[in-house]
C-alpha cells in the first residue's frame, strides 16, 4: 500500500469508527478540539494526519492510536449500503430462548451485528447458528449442547460470517433460565463483536514483539558499543600511562646527557629544556619554559647566531654550526650545535629541537696542539736532520732539510716517496724501502745506515725510525729522523 492508499484508509477507519458511535463531523471535530474542514480533509484522504491529530482522534473515540491505523491493505471504499451496516457492528445483540413455544428471539442489536435488517426477530432456530464460521462449529455445538443441560457456558469466542461475506470474531455467553423447582424454562445471552479489540491487541503484540526485537537489538549493540568504548578507553588508558612513563624516561635520559636540549614553537617560545640545559644557564627547567629564546640568549646572541638558524629549523631546514655564546659571567664557551625541525602527524613543522655540546675544551685542546705543532715545526725546519712521518696514507710529514741531502723536492717526495730510493745506493734499499711503502712486520729494521748519492758526490746517513703501534700491536706509523755521519 502506497501513501495515498493509507491516507484513503485511515479516513475510510476514522469515518467507521465515527459511525460506530453516531456521530456527525461536527460533533468528532469538536470531541477531538480539530477544525470540521481538516477532519473533512482526512475522512477523504485528502490530507495526511500528524501524530497530534491521530492522538486526539483516538482520544476523542476512546480508543488507542494503534486502532485507527488498523486496516488491510488494498481494502476498498465500502459503499454507502455497506457503511450503513458496519455502523453498528460494535453493538451489543441479546437473544432468549422460550423452550415451551420453541421460539428464540433476536433483538435488533444482534441482528444489525450479523449483517441482518435491524429490527427484532422471532423464528425456531438461532440466527446465529448458520453463520458460525465452519472451523469454530465444533466449538459452538459443544457449548449448545451445555446450555440445553442446563449449564451456564462462556464467555466463548469464535467466528461468525455475516450476510455481507465479512468475517467477525465475537464472545458470547448464555444462561439457562429455570423456574423455582429447577425446571429449565429457557436460556438467554448476549453476543459482543470484539474484532475490532482483537485487531487492536494484535497490532499492540505484533507491534510490542517488534519494539521487544528492536529495544533487543538495540542492547546488544548498545553493549557491544559500551564493550568496545570500554576497550578503547583502556586502551587509551593503557596508551597515556605509557605515553607518561616514556615521557619520564626520556626526561631521565634527557637530563642524564653531556648535551643542552631544547624545543621551541613556531612562536619562538621554549617549550622544553632538559636540566643540563638549565644549569648549563644557571636555574632550573621551569624558569625557562613560556620564555622568548631572544630573552634567554639574549639581544647578541639571538641576532648573531640563533635567529637564523632557529627560522631555518622552523622553515622546516636543518641546521648544524660551531658557535661561541656570551655568557652572562663573562666567559665565551664554543659550543657544537643542531637546529632540527619536528613534525605534526601531518607533516607541518609546529616545533624544532635545538642541542648543543660544549666543545670548550676540545677547542682548547686543539689550539694548544696547533701552537706546540706550530714550535715543533718551527724547531724541526731549523734543525739540520732529517724528520718524517709515515703513516697509512704514505709520507705525511718531511721536514725541509731533506732537500739538503737528496737532489728531490719536498712536493716530489710526498707526490712518490719511491723516487727518494732511487738516491739510495742499491745495496741500502731494503729497509728504507720497507718502511717507506708501509710494508710493515715483526722483521722490518726500524734503524739502519744508508749511502746516499747526490751532485756533491755520497754521503753517510743514520736512520732511526719509532714505530707506533695500536691497540692490538699493530704498527699504524712510523716516526723518523736521520743525521748526516761524519758530517756538519
Amino acid at each position: 500500500m502506497d501513501f495515498s492508499q493509507s491516507t484513503r484508509a485511515f479516513g475510510r477507519r476514522i469515518r467507521f469508527l465515527r459511525k460506530l458511535e453516531g456521530w456527525t463531523q461536527a460533533q468528532l471535530a469538536e470531541q477531538a478540539g480539530i477544525s470540521l474542514e481538516h477532519l473533512n480533509k482526512l475522512e477523504r484522504g485528502a490530507a495526511a494526519p500528524s501524530f497530534k491529530s491521530i492522538c486526539q482522534l483516538a482520544r476523542a473515540l476512546h480508543t488507542e492510536p494503534a486502532n485507527l491505523l488498523l486496516f488491510s491493505d488494498g481494502e476498498d471504499a465500502p459503499s454507502e449500503r455497506r457503511a450503513d451496516a458496519l455502523r453498528h457492528i460494535s453493538g451489543l445483540g441479546g437473544w432468549r430462548q422460550d423452550l415451551l413455544s420453541g421460539q428464540i428471539v433476536a433483538s435488533a442489536g444482534l441482528c444489525r451485528l450479523l449483517g441482518l435488517p435491524p429490527r427484532q426477530i422471532t423464528s425456531e432456530r438461532c440466527p446465529v447458528e448458520p453463520l458460525v464460521a465452519a472451523a469454530d462449529k465444533a466449538v459452538y455445538d459443544e457449548a449448545h449442547e451445555r446450555l440445553l443441560r442446563g449449564e451456564s457456558v462462556g464467555p466463548m469466542t469464535f467466528r461468525i460470517r455475516r450476510t455481507d461475506g465479512e468475517t467477525r470474531h465475537v464472545a458470547a455467553m448464555a444462561e439457562p433460565v429455570c423456574d423455582a423447582f429447577g425446571v429449565m424454562l429457557g436460556s438467554h445471552g448476549c453476543i459482543v463483536d470484539i474484532t475490532e479489540p482483537l485487531r487492536l491487541e494484535r497490532s499492540l503484540c505484533g507491534t510490542r514483539e517488534i519494539l521487544e526485537r528492536r529495544v533487543q537489538e538495540r542492547t546488544e549493540r548498545l553493549d557491544q558499543t559500551i564493550a568496545r568504548l570500554g576497550a578503547l578507553i583502556a586502551e587509551q588508558e593503557r596508551t597515556a600511562r605509557i605515553l607518561r612513563e616514556t615521557e619520564g624516561h626520556m626526561r631521565l635520559i634527557l637530563d642524564s646527557l653531556p648535551i643542552l636540549v631544547a624545543q621551541v614553537d613556531k612562536e619562538e617560545r621554549i617549550l622544553f629544556v632538559n636540566d643540563r640545559y638549565a644549569r648549563y644557564r644557571g636555574g632550573v627547567p621551569a624558569d625557562y619554559i613560556g620564555r622568548s629564546v631572544r630573552e634567554v640568549v639574549g639581544e647578541e646572541t639571538y641576532e648573531n647566531l640563533s635567529r637564523e638558524n632557529v627560522r631555518k629549523a622552523l622553515g622546516g631546514i636543518r641546521s648544524i654550526d660551531e658557535i661561541r655564546l656570551a655568557m652572562p659571567d663573562g666567559s665565551r664557551p664554543y659550543l657544537y650545535a643542531q637546529w632540527i625541525p619536528s613534525s605534526d602527524d601531518q607533516g607541518r613543522v609546529d616545533s624544532m629541537f635545538y642541542w648543543a655540546l660544549d666543545i670548550s675544551e676540545r677547542k682548547f685542546a686543539e689550539e694548544v696542539l696547533r701552537q706546540s705543532e706550530e714550535r715543533f715545526r718551527v724547531l724541526v725546519e731549523s734543525l739540520p736532520d732529517i724528520y718524517w712521518v709515515i703513516d697509512a696514507n704514505g709520507l705525511s710529514y718531511l721536514s725541509p732539510a731533506f732537500e739538503r741531502y737528496f737532489d728531490l723536492s719536498l712536493e716530489q717526495a710526498r707526490e712518490n716517496p719511491a723516487r727518494i730510493l732511487d738516491h739510495i745506493h742499491p745495496e741500502d734499499r731494503d729497509a728504507p724501502a720497507r718502511v717507506l711503502l708501509r710494508a710493515w712486520s715483526e722483521d722490518t729494521r726500524y734503524d739502519y745506515t744508508v749511502r746516499v748519492r747526490n751532485r756533491t758526490g755520497e754521503i753517510l746517513l743514520d736512520v732511526h725510525n719509532a714505530p707506533v703501534r695500536d691497540a692490538n700491536g699493530d704498527v699504524v706509523q712510523v716516526v723518523g729522523v736521520a743525521r748526516r755521519v761524519g758530517g756538519d
